[in-house]
């Protein structure tokens, strides 16, 4: 037997140890995974085309930036979960660790998708206060820095609390990401007037489907297939089409 015969057994039966030594998280549906880590490479290069035409065609310094954000958070929460769900993890406690950062990049994501959308829509005009009338028929007055801060507050809160109490009720999960979510229509009127009927619709449409997703997520349900694809899977096809409607609005945004 040669030398590199013998290395190639070897190297076969160590990834044998290995695949053993992988904690068995139970039975999981074949596409676990799978969808988001296609969905990180076809986002990874449109948002890497989407920040260079913002910064060669925008001629704005804070859209460049929100955008550049934007792209990195998108692409970051599907590769982490992609890789959380997927990878064959050795340890409890890195599973663990792999969870607490794909639940705190869900948070960072919603809130870096206000960026560009923000950006576009008060301008360089962060600090000045913009009135309208929101969805509840009250006098809006925030500036795009508000919301800005808040979310990323808030974002901020569902991190910690992601880090250090991963076990939190489900429902809990849901009802941070929908808040985050749909924080957004205390500047509704703001948003339509300064972005246009297209990208307002876009907008509103992905934030229903990312809504339906959370509930397919918190109740489990419906699960149309343990063995190939189930409600987590539903939910993770939510999160891309939601994410793919948002990303269009953001490419009419900064192409306008």
């Amino acid at each position: 037997m040669s030398s590199q015969t013998a290395e190639l057994h070897t190297e076969r039966r160590n990834l044998g140890e290995r695949a053993r030594r992988a904690v068995d998280r139970g039975p999981r549906p074949y596409f676990r995974g799978r969808l988001h880590a296609s969905a990180a490479w076809f986002f990874g290069g449109s948002s890497t085309a989407l920040t260079a035409v913002a910064a060669a065609h925008s001629g704005s310094f804070f859209l460049t930036l929100t955008t550049a954000v934007y792209a990195m958070c998108l692409v970051g929460m599907l590769t982490v979960s992609a890789l959380y769900h997927r990878v064959p993890w050795r340890s409890e406690s890195t599973i663990q660790h792999w969870r607490r950062a794909d639940h705190a990049m869900i948070a960072i994501f919603i809130v870096a998708t206000y960026g560009p959308i923000t950006a576009a829509a008060f301008g360089a005009q962060w600090f000045v206060r913009r009135g309208g009338i929101d969805a509840l028929g009250g006098f809006m007055g925030w500036g795009g820095s508000w919301l800005l801060l808040v979310g990323w507050l808030a974002a901020a809160g569902a991190v910690v609390l992601n880090l250090f109490w991963i076990t939190h009720p489900r429902w809990l999960a849901v009802t941070v990401y929908m808040v985050l979510g749909w924080m957004a229509v205390f500047g509704v009127a703001a948003f339509y007037h300064a972005l246009g009927l297209a990208p307002s619709l876009l907008i509103l449409l992905g934030g229903v489907v990312y809504s339906l997703g959370a509930i397919v997520y918190g109740k489990k349900w419906p699960n149309p297939s343990e063995r190939w694809f189930g409600f987590h899977e539903l939910f993770h096809a939510a999160t891309i089409l939601a994410a793919g409607l948002h990303h269009i609005a953001i490419w009419l945004v900064v192409l306008d």
